[in-house]
């Protein structure tokens, strides 16, 4: 937050699970254009269909983010929506995900947020 404060850009490099903590960090400082470029690029990487299964598990996981998965922003909502895509693709049917050890092994990792 505090290098966009100086620079008005964010890195080229963050990653979705970064952008939502900088977009919560942003909000709480204060800083909207921060928080905007976030959801921006947040708004990018779900067009991009970048939201990976591990970064989806990451986004429920984190209890920091609950806050940030609930919102009505509408682009936190679209990431959060691929991210669910995200796992949907991953456990392709429930009886593959039954069938496959690893598949269930990952199923049972998922916590509650994710399959709710």
């Amino acid at each position: 937050v505090l290098r966009y404060m100086y620079s008005q850009q964010l890195p080229s490099s963050m990653q979705p699970l970064q952008l939502l903590r900088v977009r919560m960090q942003a909000q709480y400082l204060l800083c909207p254009g921060c928080e905007a470029a976030c959801n921006e690029a947040l708004a990018e990487a779900a067009a991009s269909s970048s939201a990976s299964f591990d970064t989806a598990c990451n986004v429920f996981s984190d209890p920091s983010l609950s806050d940030v998965v609930e919102t009505t922003d509408d682009s936190v909502k679209v990431f959060v929506g691929a991210c669910r895509a995200a796992l949907v693709k991953h456990f392709a049917g429930t009886l593959c995900t039954r069938a496959s050890p690893k598949l269930r092994g990952d199923f049972y990792a998922l916590p509650l947020a994710c399959v709710m």
